[in-house]
């Protein structure tokens, strides 16, 4: 599912949380929740300096009454994407990984189940800096349930270039 994104909205969005980080907001959230499937990233803050590592953490819960089946296409058990906004829409910058060993195994998250994937990810030289970017995370073979936290990414000088 696509949605439109009013990028003022966004830049005002990215502005209040990087006041609620200085606020003492230890961790940023999203959830998504498609066909019975909840999908929800953490990662520990929405501001980023070029060259810093931090954690995320992906977590898949089965809301339903039934097994869910996930037909991924490699052997990632994760995708996370980052995002840049072109005025339109997104257009992916970054996937993680970005290669995968092509081990396709099908497994299932039984009913009322759940599954925890954490990833560390490194703020790349080439990432887009001092604009509002997205990050969003999905199990490899469900693209339908992908939430994304706004993230702001400086320069080592600590500017927003």
């Amino acid at each position: 599912m696509k949605a439109c994104v009013n990028l003022p909205v966004l830049v005002a969005a990215l502005a209040l949380s990087g006041c609620a980080d200085r606020a003492g907001i230890e961790v940023d959230k999203a959830t998504v929740e498609s066909a019975g499937l909840s999908v929800s990233m953490e990662m520990p803050k929405s501001s980023f300096v070029v060259g810093e590592s931090f954690a995320l953490a992906v977590t898949a819960e089965n809301k339903t009454l039934r097994p869910i089946p996930v037909y991924p296409d490699s052997g990632a058990p994760v995708y996370v994407r980052v995002w840049r906004h072109t005025g339109i829409t997104w257009r992916q910058v970054k996937r993680y990984p970005p290669t995968a060993v092509v081990v396709m195994k099908r497994w299932e998250l039984s009913p009322g189940g759940r599954r925890r994937f954490t990833m560390k990810l490194t703020v790349e030289p080439d990432w887009p800096t001092g604009e509002p970017l997205k990050l969003t995370a999905e199990l490899n073979g469900r693209d339908d349930a992908a939430p994304g936290v706004l993230i702001l990414v400086h320069r080592r000088s600590g500017g927003d270039e």
